[in-house]
């Protein structure tokens, strides 16, 4: 063999093969790929407007001009919204549905209306897995064109068709406020739903009735804890000098410099906390009553001085969980049917609490500087935030799958 072909064959053993190249190529796009989905996933996550990634890209590139990734990345505020609606939040949504397809679950329901003046019927789904994890996972934001019982009604049912979710076999309670459109006895969304599920639990939110029971009982009592709580904060509120003189009395006694809370008409028990903070500043707030008004500094003490707090560190669902691990002699459960019935019973439903927190992320996202959001754009942030609670982690640590 002559040297020329020594050469050509040297040449050859030290070329990639084309499988090679073609594995080094998918690599190198897959990488890319994952890099645009954490970029919207940060975006989602961070609740910040979609049009940042028409420049965040560019940043990316400018600070690492080194990295074949960051060069190859495109990803403007439209791909970013395609991302977020139709591979996370479609891929979070999927995992949702095919679940509530094969096991029970109950709904949890509120309507609002959001900055625009556009009402939506927020979905929340509560379900319990075989190995008794209970979840309150967002599942929808349906637009709301008629507001009476009988149209939401045909809103969620044509929703679970449309999905294929069997809810007159597997739908086990049903949630809601106390509206008449929600839990009127005849002509109600519930009345509607148990039409179709006979045995259809219902539950009136509990917070919300806990509330008006609290609001009226305050009624029976003396004002003076929630006339102080809010003369105290109105001192404060308007006032730098007073707040600054504050803050050094909480600097002089070593407090915490947390602020005062203001008491709210519409949130549920806010006294509570709010009466919670000026026990724990009451020794600055003590020391700034004794010297700018001593003798309601004297009677603050002499009234509001008693503090209880109180902690329950018993776990129901830890105690049915080994429960559940309980096995006889050939490694089978030791009560199915009892771990069966407790999985249904965690299934059922026990507040709309959470379904009032979607609209709490609905408008955190949709401020007056980005009104123009859909409801797709909304429901595919919100499945977004849901998966990542979920996994507890960040959109700097998601891994994608096989779906996203």
């Amino acid at each position: 063999m002559s040297e020329k072909h020594l050469k050509n064959c040297r040449s050859v053993k030290s070329s990639n093969s084309l499988v090679q190249s073609f594995s080094q190529a998918t690599t190198s796009k897959n990488k890319v790929k994952k890099g645009e989905i954490r970029l919207a996933s940060f975006i989602a996550e961070h609740n910040i407007s979609i049009e940042t990634s028409d420049h965040l890209v560019e940043l990316i590139k400018s600070v690492c001009p080194d990295s074949k990734i960051a060069k190859n990345m495109s990803c403007n505020r439209s791909k970013c919204t395609a991302l977020i609606n139709n591979v996370i939040g479609k891929s979070e949504f999927e995992e949702l549905v095919t679940l509530m397809q094969n096991n029970k679950f109950s709904i949890i329901v509120d309507e609002s209306t959001n900055r625009t003046s556009e009402k939506h019927l927020a979905v929340v789904v509560r379900t319990c897995t075989d190995d008794l994890n209970i979840c309150d996972d967002f599942l929808a934001l349906l637009e709301v064109t008629d507001g009476t019982a009988l149209g939401l009604y045909k809103l969620l049912t044509q929703f679970f068709n449309d999905n294929g979710i069997p809810y007159k076999s597997n739908l086990l309670g049903f949630a809601a406020d106390g509206t008449n459109t929600m839990m009127g006895a005849k002509q109600s969304l519930q009345s509607l739903l148990k039409q179709d599920v006979p045995n259809l639990f219902i539950m009136k939110c509990v917070c919300h009735s806990l509330a008006l029971c609290a609001s009226y009982a305050c009624e029976k009592i003396p004002k003076d804890v929630d006339n102080l709580i809010r003369n105290i904060y109105n001192y404060f509120k308007s006032s730098p000098k007073r707040q600054n003189e504050f803050k050094e009395f909480q600097k002089f006694v070593e407090m915490k410099p947390h602020k005062l809370l203001r008491p709210c008409q519409t949130r549920w028990l806010s006294l509570l906390a709010c009466v919670e903070r000026v026990l724990e500043q009451y020794p600055a707030l003590y020391s700034i009553c004794s010297r700018r008004i001593p003798e309601q500094g004297v009677a603050f003490t002499q009234k509001y001085t008693h503090r209880t707090t109180g902690k329950d560190q018993s776990s129901t669902v830890s105690f049915w969980k080994e429960v559940k691990k309980t096995k006889k002699g050939d490694d089978m459960e030791a009560f199915p049917n009892l771990n069966s019935f407790v999985a249904q019973i965690f299934t059922l439903p026990h507040s709309s609490a959470c379904v009032e927190r979607v609209f709490s992320a609905v408008n955190l996202n949709k401020t007056k500087t980005r009104n123009r959001l859909r409801t797709k754009t909304l429901t595919g942030l919100l499945h977004k935030k849901t998966l990542l609670r979920q996994k507890t982690r960040a959109a700097s640590t998601l891994k994608s799958t096989t779906k996203c």
